[in-house]
């Protein structure tokens, strides 16, 4: 893959009994915590500054992306990590709200998350 072309990154970690996830207020739809790579950064560098962003510290996180997949029109990679931690304070509070949901809400959480899970399941 080649990481000039790549739009935005997430990561499927867990969390205690449940994997991370994300929310805005006022919704009742959930994403994968990460977003988009800057121009001066590596996939991982903007995967780890999106999650402290979002409310997440995360361990382990895997060198090499599991699944990618173009979405609407953009080229999006998803990464494992070992664990993460849900923040108390971050630069997003407010505007995101962390979860912990299980594999099978990610699955039909709808933006082509029931292939990352399948993905995320296969390699495990």
């Amino acid at each position: 893959m080649d990481a000039s072309s790549l739009f935005a990154v997430f990561v499927l970690a867990p969390v205690g009994i449940g994997y991370a996830a994300t929310t805005r207020p006022y919704s009742n739809q959930i994403g994968l915590p990460g977003g988009k790579v800057d121009a001066n950064e590596t996939p991982r560098e903007a995967l780890l500054r999106e999650c402290l962003e979002e409310g997440f510290v995360v361990y382990g996180l895997e060198q090499e992306s599991f699944f990618s997949q173009m979405v609407e029109g953009r080229l999006v990679a998803y990464y494992r990590a070992e664990r993460c931690e849900i923040l108390q304070d971050f630069k997003e509070k407010g505007r995101i709200q962390p979860l912990v949901v299980s594999l099978d809400e990610i699955r039909n959480s709808g933006l082509g998350n029931d292939l990352v899970a399948q993905h995320y399941s296969s390699g495990m």
